[in-house]
This record gives structure tokens, C-alpha cells and sequence, in this order.
């Protein structure tokens, strides 16, 4: 039973976060992060996906400023806020130590920013834990999926504000 509802609520996300309309108003708060372990580049590649609106008033709460992203040519300020603010709430430990993803770029599409962020020099994994708290200051609904491919084994989690993380053995 449990399962068929993790399948219902990643349905829901998939489609609230396809909408094509990129000012539609939406009533859902997602967002969905891929992890993939790039063993040949000893590196994890890390794509997250925020409605853009949503990010924008998360990062004006903290800033007290009106934070408003361009899809062109994007401030330094904006970028560093961006950079703080995913650092903050995405949090992974790889065998015990923490380590700070990369910010590599970001795009906009639909109405969503797509952050891509690399951890480099990960030449084993045995087990990792990611705290995704993307957006949980400002919406007590959010829900973040996390798809993590590695070691051949692709997982999905849903994280909520009442469980922000989950620890997964990977050991090939």
C-alpha cells in the first residue's frame, strides 16, 4: 500500500512539474533532485529542479529583498544566493563526511530553475545520505523527490519537513 502511494505522489510531482505553462499557478510544492555517481569521472552529477516562483520567494524571505531570477544574463548576487541557499538545503555524506556540491550553472524552463551542482573526487561509495530541505522554510507542504542513481541501482525517496532525509547502502 505504501508503495502504490509513493507511485501516486511521484506521478502527481512528474506532472505538476511538466506543466508547459511557465507562469502556471500551481498548488503543489515540489521539487525533484537527481543524483547520479559517475564512477569513470569519480564524480556525483546532481541536477535539481525548483519552480522558479517558489525559489524566488524562499530567497526573498531570507534576503528581506526581492529576489527575481533572469533567464539571460543573471546577477552575481542572485548566483551566490542561489549557491548559499542549495548548499544549505541539500546537505549529502558520502561513507561518513560531508561534501559540498559545486555549483555549475542553472536554466530556466517551464517555469522551473534547473541547478546543476557536481561533487568531484568520490572514488568509492558504500554508503550515502542526502537532507534535501529545499523550500521547507517557506512551504509546510513541500515535498522533494530524490532520484539517486548509483552503483547500478537507481532509488527514489520522497522527503517531507517531518523527514528531510534518507541514508542508503550502496556498496557494489
Amino acid at each position: 500500500m505504501i508503495g502504490k502511494l509513493r507511485a501516486f505522489a511521484l506521478l502527481i510531482a512528474i506532472v505538476t512539474l511538466s506543466s508547459t505553462k511557465p507562469s502556471a499557478v500551481h498548488k503543489y510544492y515540489t521539487s525533484i533532485t537527481e543524483i547520479e555517481y559517475n564512477q569513470s569521472e569519480s564524480s556525483l552529477q546532481i541536477i535539481t529542479r525548483i519552480f522558479l516562483d517558489d525559489l524566488e520567494k524562499a530567497l526573498s524571505k531570507s534576503t528581506g529583498n526581492t529576489v527575481v531570477f533572469s533567464a539571460d544574463n543573471e546577477s552575481e548576487e542572485n548566483i551566490a544566493l542561489l549557491n548559499a541557499y542549495l548548499k544549505k538545503n541539500l546537505v549529502i555524506t558520502i561513507d561518513g563526511k560531508i561534501f559540498e556540491p559545486v555549483y555549475l550553472g542553472k536554466r530556466h524552463e517551464n517555469g522551473q530553475l534547473y541547478a546543476y551542482l557536481e561533487i568531484s573526487n568520490v572514488t568509492y561509495i558504500d554508503e550515502i545520505v542526502v537532507e534535501n530541505t529545499v523550500l521547507m522554510d517557506v512551504f509546510e507542504e513541500q515535498q522533494n523527490i530524490v532520484h539517486t542513481k548509483i552503483n547500478g541501482s537507481t532509488v527514489s525517496n520522497i522527503l517531507t519537513s517531518a523527514n528531510d532525509h534518507f541514508k542508503l547502502n550502496v556498496s557494489p
